[in-house]
């Protein structure tokens, strides 16, 4: 669950020091290099709810940092007392009662996470052809490797 907002504008300035362009605005949404499918999936729907309610961005806005941790940081930011803004705390409420925002796009994001390509499952170690159309239902080798003769179904 995509928890390090909510703690930024708890406790700002305890762990954490803003160089950007807007001080005041909260930051409600963040992603990193290193977020997982459900936090990057959440940030990116956030986002697209908001570009529909601005079009302009006038009242939101995504910062990118560099961090020398996890190389850099997407935060995305509200302008206060804004139909952003409340836009922003509707969604962090919805993900206290359930963690995803868009179910069809986090499914999507997760599939496209753990298969790089149309030929590869991610882990084949751990997978069998259930699992992945490209592992061999004979040796269950990912069949990019395989050569049985069962690669040739």
């Amino acid at each position: 669950m995509n928890d390090t907002p909510r703690q930024i504008e708890q406790t700002p300035g305890a762990h954490f020091m803003y160089h950007g362009d807007h001080p005041d605005w909260p930051i409600t949404f963040a992603v990193n290099r290193d977020s997982d499918p459900l936090d990057r999936s959440n940030f990116a729907v956030a986002q697209t709810k908001l570009a529909a309610l601005d079009p302009h961005g006038d009242t939101y806005v995504v910062e990118r940092f560099n961090h020398w941790l996890c190389g850099w940081t997407d935060n995305l930011l509200v302008m206060p007392e804004s139909p952003a803004h409340q836009l922003a705390n509707l969604l962090n409420a919805q993900i206290d009662d359930y963690p995803v925002l868009d179910d069809d796009h986090y499914s999507q994001l997760e599939w496209d996470t753990n298969h790089p390509s149309d030929r590869e499952c991610y882990d084949p170690d751990h997978l069998t052809h259930d699992d992945c159309p490209h592992i061999c239902k004979v040796c269950n080798q990912p069949l990019i490797d395989c050569y049985c003769e069962g690669n040739n179904e």
